[in-house]
């Protein structure tokens, strides 16, 4: 199941690069989870829709909902794996599901919630699998954390 960040449109009119590069990688029975989105959605994967509940179309905007959103379609689909997209405190929140979350990121962590501080980046480290899409992101993620015993290492994302 691949998570996107909540602003992320997954429709051709809509699409940044996080979607299109999901969309060109995601099988057909993976399940792709986004807002709502107008017209049809990007090919690859099985489009999931989230809405807030309520049915009401306004995300908080600390992604609280978002997150229970998501969090009800992992135990309703139950996947072998969980990869969150570009939001570190969401990937972090999810890995509390019973399912294994991988952490993908795509720009500077270090201007991301969740991930700010060095302190978060080594507690991120220890709850999910955090992957870059680049040299230079990997050596801003682990920008003056610990590597002691305890530090994990970030991959670089190839799928």
């Amino acid at each position: 199941m691949t998570i996107l960040p909540r602003r992320e449109g997954y429709a051709p009119d809509r699409a940044g690069a996080i979607a299109l590069l999901v969309s060109r990688l995601a099988s057909p029975e993976d399940i792709v989870i986004g807002t709502e989105i107008t017209g049809s959605p990007l090919p690859g994967g099985q489009f999931i829709a989230v809405t807030e509940p309520g049915g009401l179309h306004r995300w908080r905007r600390d992604g609280t909902r978002y997150r229970i959103a998501c969090q009800r379609e992992i135990r309703r689909h139950r996947p072998d794996l969980v990869e969150v997209h570009n939001r570190p405190a969401l990937a972090r929140a999810l890995r509390g599901c019973g399912v294994p979350v991988h952490l993908i990121l795509h720009n500077d962590p270090q201007d991301m919630h969740g991930a700010r501080r060095p302190r978060q980046r080594q507690e991120l480290m220890q709850h999910v699998r955090v992957f870059t899409v680049s040299f230079w992101l990997r050596r801003r993620f682990l920008e003056d954390l610990d590597d002691g015993p305890h530090a994990c290492p970030v991959g670089r994302y190839a799928k």
